[in-house]
């Protein structure tokens, strides 16, 4: 049995989709509330090309908060593989206390369901943010080591204390594994989490950067979790990624694919002295949140590359280069 945490999410809805189209019965999707069950089914029926009512008639829906203890225990037993995805993904200041909370304090709670249940295995999503950076041209690898820094987001940082939970559960008997992904590229209906790329240049995002990272597809991520669950290999890490990319490349594609106009304004290091107020007086008049912070800006500019050479030598696999993410993912928007 598959108990999917957060499976509303970007990489949630790709494994739950992948899981149907492997002929898997035995899914349990975790989702908050009856109107995020509404909304994973909507993006199901996009990503499995299934109509609703089959879908229904093939998952369990588990409605509740990873922060609920008693939620966890209901729906987890010896029988569960838990792919835990659920978590909040925001890179503004204010969110600092809700990120700690889902993120560590959820994954803690899902990490003791896990161990009083003795489940056959946890696969936790993490993220490359929580390996940390090198801060210079080497790529980053799981060999990677932490270093606190002021270029540490308030995501990186909750993100490397929800793994320590998934490490501590190891030393006390669970099997798992982590995977490390880096920016997930994959279609979701609500622009969720790193799919707002998609949806704010398909709205007319007018800039690009000469900042680089690794991209990865929202269904590699998926294929990866499952080839994870089924497989001997527990405590271990791997970093996913498929290439790296410059911004600018990256929002070219995409908007070629989306049929709009590219980025003309080039992000420089100045520009923070007049974004970042304007972004913050918007914020307050507006009360929404700004639409660009601090550590948006900085990770605009710099530039990150990763390995994946572990899960690809280990596992034989290729992934999918991200041009035809890209194509897949405008077509589905379309």
């Amino acid at each position: 049995m598959y108990f999917i945490t957060g499976a509303n999410g970007l990489v949630g809805s790709y494994v739950t989709a992948e899981l149907l189209l492997q002929g898997r019965t035995d899914i349990i999707c975790g989702v908050r509330s009856e109107l995020t069950k509404d909304q994973l089914l909507k993006d199901l029926c996009k990503l499995t090309n299934w109509n609703k009512q089959k879908l229904e008639d093939s998952l369990v829906f588990a409605v509740g908060d990873i922060l609920d203890s008693y939620y966890l225990e209901s729906y987890i037993n010896t029988d569960s593989m838990v792919i835990h995805t659920a978590a909040n993904v925001s890179f503004d200041p204010k969110d600092k206390d809700r990120l700690f909370e889902t993120n560590i304090k959820g994954t803690e709670n899902v990490v003791n369901a896990c161990i009083f249940a003795k489940v056959k295995k946890m696969c936790y999503v993490s993220s490359v943010a929580a390996i940390g950076r090198t801060g210079s041209s080497e790529f980053i690898t799981e060999e990677t080591v932490w270093e606190d820094s002021k270029r540490n987001t308030n995501y990186a940082i909750s993100k490397r204390y929800a793994e320590l939970e998934v490490w501590r559960g190891s030393e006390e008997g669970l099997k798992m594994v982590i995977v490390n992904p880096t920016v997930v590229m994959g279609y979701t209906s609500q622009g969720n989490s790193s799919s707002s790329i998609f949806h704010n240049i398909k709205k007319g995002f007018p800039f690009r950067s000469n900042g680089a990272n690794g991209f990865v597809g929202a269904v590699d991520v998926a294929k990866a979790l499952i080839l994870l669950a089924d497989s001997e290999i527990i405590s271990e890490r791997y970093i996913l990624s498929a290439e790296n990319l410059s911004f600018k490349i990256l929002f070219d594609t995409i908007a070629r694919g989306l049929g709009k106009k590219e980025g003309k304004i080039m992000i420089r290091q100045w520009m923070k002295w007049i974004v970042l107020p304007v972004a913050w007086m918007l914020s307050k008049l507006s009360g929404k949140a700004p639409f660009v912070t601090k550590e948006v800006f900085g990770t605009s500019l710099s530039t990150n590359r990763y390995f994946a050479n572990k899960f690809k030598n280990q596992f034989g696999f290729t992934f999918t280069p991200i041009t035809q993410i890209v194509d897949e993912v405008t077509i589905l928007m379309s």
